[in-house]
């Protein structure tokens, strides 16, 4: 009773038939720090809802007599699963008609496949940043490497006289360059790979210990390849 504050509970007795990790709708967790603070729920049907309700209302006449709580059924959330194929305009047609039929402001109508498609521009859009800032760092790469050998080369310029005199061409002192960078840029590319891998496979664990979700660990080909490539192309372009 929200006026005397006095409390009426009447246990009742179930027959669990499962036990869920995950349902649509509902947030349950294996953790008992959770359970205690009630996040997860115990699912029931409507009839055995009213029976409960019904109990709770004798318990609570028994206390009070006179008093009575609500026994209309509230509903927090539906999920409305329409055909495949229809249109985005149809979509927000059938959203409008059903909003509509309220009369309350306090109804909130969403459209799954809206939300869906704002994730994805979401996520187009960084994964395009990404895309800049790696254009970026490698144009730096190629500055810096360029001066790095720029200096290598002057401060060789000794060396590079005798074996010259020694019957060298310039074009395989060149080779000799582009080999020393391709193999410092190679085996930079697969210990960054490794430990990128390592350390993004350990935040994706940690990651499922906190929402015990299955490991789900995507790997962006298409920007690993592009990075490659521009990595390679740097490195050609700026050591000759």
């Amino acid at each position: 009773n929200p006026v005397t504050g006095s409390v009426a509970s009447r246990p009742t007795l179930v027959w669990p038939r499962a036990i869920v990790k995950k349902f649509p709708g509902f947030l349950f967790s294996s953790y008992k720090t959770l359970a205690v603070i009630g996040v997860n729920s115990v699912l029931v049907s409507f009839d055995d809802y009213r029976k409960m309700l019904k109990n709770v209302q004798n318990a609570s006449m028994e206390l009070e007599p006179g008093f009575s709580i609500d026994e209309e059924m509230k509903y927090g959330s539906a999920f409305i699963r329409v055909k495949e194929g229809l249109s985005r305009t149809q979509l927000r047609a059938l959203a409008d008609t059903i909003s509509a039929t309220f009369t309350t402001s306090t109804i909130r109508i969403l459209v799954l496949r809206d939300t869906l498609d704002s994730v994805e521009s979401a996520a187009t859009l960084i994964e395009a940043l990404f895309y800049v800032v790696i254009f970026v760092a490698c144009l730096i790469c190629f500055f810096s490497l360029s001066l790095s050998v720029y200096g290598s080369v002057m401060e060789n310029s000794w060396e590079y006289g005798v074996l010259r005199a020694l019957g060298v061409s310039s074009l395989e002192l060149q080779r000799v360059y582009l080999y020393e960078s391709f193999s410092v840029v190679i085996s930079a590319l697969i210990n960054g790979t490794c430990v990128g891998l390592l350390i993004s496979y350990i935040l994706s664990l940690f990651t499922t210990i906190w929402t015990e979700r299955p490991v789900f660990f995507p790997f962006p080909v298409g920007m690993y390849v592009f990075v490659i490539l521009l990595s390679l192309a740097v490195t050609f372009f700026g050591t000759i």
